[in-house]
């Protein structure tokens, strides 16, 4: 019954591996997609926008500089002396040349479709064409349109404002009659006293000369581009696609004043927002490109990438699909094997299976295998122990010499214990702790996480909880002290104890271990009656053993013989089998002063007790201790004691009066 389950519910795990993996590969694959198109996108949208921005600069600078030379013409006729009111009013040749003079300066702006000289109180204008009323002018030639009057119109000429475009504002037109083409009224004083206007040069330029220079916009892209006068009034615009509001694109100038390109909100639109002005004129200038537009343009002309990403995007799904299928076999292989499991690991199964099922089928699955792991990880563990055990009393027995080294040695071979490294010696560790057995017990496990080749960790019972490290490596790379030291610096770390290291000698080969063992006791045992810590090695244990021995029979000889007359450095050294400067430099090391010092301070210590305790003279005395005459014997004295001995006998003597008197 479960394996049926399982295999109800394969299609659903196989699914759920496949919209897991395709999923996994699909995410990268469309979040760099959509990177790409985003930088692709701003680069696009940012070439346009530059592209635009300069474009209109440059229109700018075109106008601007048609409006320069009407101003410098403007100023030329101020300063003609053949272009005054008094010539223009009187009918004579001196009239007729300042006609011709106009039509001169006319050439000089031909954008304009006719110049026109106008003086206050004159009611004739003047041209190079010849002079015409007022009244001819807007009635036969050209004519006022928009909602200024007439009135306006005279008026709007009369002042003559540098650059006035029209009227009041709103674009006043002046349409010529014969051919109906809309015509704009340019103003520019023709002589200013600072008080009140002379007149002004009138230019008529063609309405399409505006919005020839301003249509500078991609007719694929939506496009708006305004004008507007220096006192902030529109003048003309240019809308390619959704246009706005007057009050949106005051409220624009007055947010971007600075010139150049901005990006920002135009009624919940983002655009770019591009701001133009005119040096000569004044005249402001701003384009508003949507950027909501830039998105489909640039698909469209990247059909070869969103081509390359498409075929991408179904390779990646392919490619899960068949990933998918790959995991998905051992999945297979596994219930093929639950189809075959024996009748105990099926009886768990089937006893955990309602619990299983609620939690759904990876679960099901997870918790089945888990417990077949288990088990298998249980006998494990238990061979694992018993194979440790038997190792370990294998090593004990080694240690122990109750077991023959190659017998030993293929035993453990046996185990996966092999010794192939040329040396092998033990070392046991004192915990210098009340709580030795519990600190034992983490120091083996600090050893064994340090995972050294060739070392074991032992312990026996009979050591009272010390750990036996049986160490089988290379003493050269690194050097085997070096390595010791290193495993003392974690021990000691790690617990943060004072622990003591007995290091056996190195034996070349099993025999030697018991050796080793043996030594590594006696190192222990010393060490821990004199309560000490650190690294001790028994061939250094043992040298020190033998000086001290050594250094005792000396001292014995020569606190014998220290009367005597003919004792002597090279005596003794000869009598020791030594050469006298290592026996000089060993008594120094062992007593804390040279061999004559220490004879002098015998000589000198027995023969105060005999100027004490006895009523001998001088010269007997200093026959005793070995000297050879008394004025030797007094200056040795006397750098010893401060005083010569006869004094030393007369204040000891004193001293000791004195007790006695004090006592009765």
């Amino acid at each position: 019954m479960f394996v049926r389950r399982i295999r109800n519910r394969q299609s659903r795990i196989l699914i759920s591996y496949i919209a897991s993996l395709v999923a996994f590969i699909l995410v990268p694959i469309l979040l760099l997609t959509g990177i790409f198109l985003s930088n692709g996108l701003r680069q696009m949208e940012s070439a346009y926008a530059v592209s635009q921005e300069y474009t209109l600069r440059q229109a700018i600078q075109n106008m601007d500089n048609d409006m320069k030379s009407f101003r410098q013409v403007a100023i030329q006729i101020a300063t003609d002396p053949d272009v005054t009111p008094y010539v223009l009013n009187i009918n004579n040749y001196d009239t007729i040349l300042a006609i011709r003079k106009l039509a001169i300066y006319h050439a000089q702006v031909s954008f304009f479709d006719e110049m026109y000289l106008h003086i206050n109180g004159d009611d004739n204008l003047y041209s190079g064409n010849g002079v015409i009323s007022v009244n001819n002018f807007k009635n036969a030639g050209y004519r006022p349109q928009g909602e200024e009057s007439r009135d306006e119109f005279d008026r709007y000429i009369a002042e003559g404002r540098p650059f006035a475009l029209s009227v009041n504002g709103n674009g006043g037109y002046l349409v010529k009659k014969y051919d109906a083409k809309e015509y704009i009224a340019i103003t520019y004083p023709w002589v200013d006293s600072g008080v009140h206007p002379l007149g002004s040069v009138v230019g008529l330029v063609e309405s399409n000369y505006f919005t020839d220079i301003l249509d500078i916009s991609d007719k694929q892209y939506h496009e708006n581009i305004y004008l507007f006068d220096e006192d902030v009034q529109l003048q003309f615009e240019l809308e390619n696609g959704p246009g706005f509001s007057l009050e949106t694109i005051k409220l624009l100038m007055e947010t971007y004043k600075k010139p150049g390109i901005h990006t920002g909100k135009v009624d919940g639109l983002s655009c770019f927002i591009i701001m133009g002005e005119a040096p000569t004129t004044g005249w402001k200038y701003i384009a508003v490109i949507p950027r909501s537009q830039f998105f489909l343009k640039y698909v469209r002309s990247e059909n070869q990438v969103a081509a390359v990403i498409t075929v991408l995007l179904v390779l990646c799904i392919v490619f899960g699909i068949v990933l998918a299928f790959r995991m998905y076999r051992p999945i297979r292989k596994l219930w093929s094997i639950l189809e075959h499991v024996s009748p105990e690991q099926q009886n768990i199964l089937e006893g955990l299976e309602p619990e299983m099922v609620k939690r759904g089928e990876w679960e099901h699955l997870h918790t089945s295998v888990t417990r077949i792991a288990e088990m298998n990880k249980t006998i494990a563990r238990e061979l694992e122990e018993n194979k440790e055990m038997y190792s370990q009393s294998i090593l004990k027995a080694l240690l122990l010499g109750a077991v023959n080294a190659e017998h030993a040695q293929g035993t453990l071979a046996v185990q996966d214990i092999e010794f192939h490294e040329p040396c092998s010696l033990v070392i046991i560790l004192y915990c210098m702790s009340p709580t030795r057995a519990s600190q034992a017990e983490a120091a083996k496990a600090l050893i064994e996480e340090q995972s050294l080749p060739g070392l074991h960790v032992l312990m026996l019972p009979e050591n009272n909880g010390c750990l036996t490290l049986l160490w089988n490596t290379d003493p050269v790379l690194p050097p085997l002290e070096e390595k010791i030291t290193d495993l003392y610096s974690v021990i000691t770390g790690k617990t943060e104890l004072d622990w003591l290291f007995a290091v056996g000698s190195c034996c070349d080969n099993l025999n030697g271990i018991s050796t080793s063992y043996l030594e590594a006791l006696a190192v222990g045992d010393s060490m821990q009656e004199k309560g000490r810590s650190g690294i001790y090695h028994y061939g250094e244990f043992r040298k020190v053993q033998e000086s001290n021995e050594l250094y005792q029979d000396i001292l014995a000889y020569v606190d014998a013989h220290y009367d005597d007359n003919d004792i002597s450095l090279s005596g003794l050294a000869e009598k020791f089998s030594l050469s006298s400067s290592y026996l000089s430099r060993f008594f120094r090391k062992c007593s804390g002063m040279n061999f004559l010092e220490y004879v002098t301070k015998r000589r000198i210590k027995k023969a105060c007790c005999l100027l004490r305790d006895t009523d001998l003279k001088i010269k007997d005395i200093v026959e005793q201790v070995g000297y050879f005459d008394v004025a030797s014997f007094t200056k040795k004295f006397r750098n010893t004691m401060g005083v010569s001995p006869a004094k030393y006998r007369e204040q000891v003597r004193q001293d000791t009066d004195g007790a006695d008197k004090a006592e009765e």
